[in-house]
């Protein structure tokens, strides 16, 4: 009966440590000490070193480098993680918008690509299957490849020439029509270096969530609130009472 008693008044204790303002505490400083007598009210006179036994349990901490890893996977991710969430609406909204930009452009260029093909077809009577961009460039700027061929032998880059065969002949049927293939392939290239563009922001984005991710997990860990700890020295009989960043758990042998 009496070891109850000391479990009830030793688990009263306990509780009252870890509210804001424990009772047995008051008037104390860290590391202050106080009769075990006096803390247990008068209940018992001594304590045996191995009736009661005092642990610490381990606070909730965050793990930076898994926010980090989380962020950089999906944006958000790790501020939900790491209990910030006032950016990460921001960051997953910028996610959202930037594939969206990419997709579109991306369909965007397949559009303007397969329609030049066909203008070349029709116009030039060229054979696009199979081409390469630099073949797109060449038919752009000269009306037959007889041209283009004499050009590059005057300039002496006799390996840029291409064979006189109808695999690579091509022949505008004028000037007006070879220049519209021109804008549309130069509008086709700005389009391709938007979406290079947009998904280097889309790492950006995930880079600049995972370091912020990190840095709330931090500041988590650093701002985890204080507790206190007790332990009974043996061969006094004294309580102390020290500043902790976790939580209270006492064990008593009945």
């Amino acid at each position: 009966m009496k070891r109850l008693t000391l479990f009830v008044l030793a688990l009263t204790g306990a509780w009252c440590m870890t509210t804001a303002t424990p009772v047995f505490a008051r008037g104390l400083t860290n590391d202050a000490a106080m009769p075990a007598e006096q803390f247990l009210a008068g209940a018992v006179t001594s304590i045996p070193k191995e009736a009661v036994t005092f642990s610490r349990a381990t606070p909730s901490r965050k793990s930076a480098g898994r926010a980090f890893l989380l962020s950089l996977a999906v944006p958000g991710l790790g501020e939900w993680y790491a209990g910030g969430s006032k950016l990460m609406p921001w960051f997953i909204g910028a996610e959202a918008g930037l594939w969206g930009g990419f997709i579109g452009h991306r369909i965007y260029r397949g559009w303007l690509n397969d329609d030049l093909r066909t203008y070349a077809a029709q116009h030039a009577g060229a054979d696009m299957s199979g081409k390469n961009s630099k073949y797109l460039v060449d038919i752009g700027n000269f009306d037959t490849i007889y041209e283009y061929n004499e050009v590059r032998g005057v300039e002496r880059f006799f390996e840029d020439q291409y064979p006189e065969a109808d695999e690579y002949t091509w022949n505008w049927d004028s000037t007006e029509h070879r220049a519209k293939f021109k804008s549309m392939r130069v509008e086709s290239g700005r389009v391709n270096n938007r979406s290079t563009l947009i998904a280097t922001c889309i790492f950006i984005n995930h880079l600049c969530s995972a370091i912020n991710s990190a840095i709330i997990a931090r500041r988590w860990n650093d701002q985890l609130p204080a507790s206190a700890t007790i332990y009974v020295q043996p061969a006094t009989s004294t309580v102390h009472v020290q500043n902790w960043g976790g939580s209270l758990v006492v064990s008593v042998p009945l």
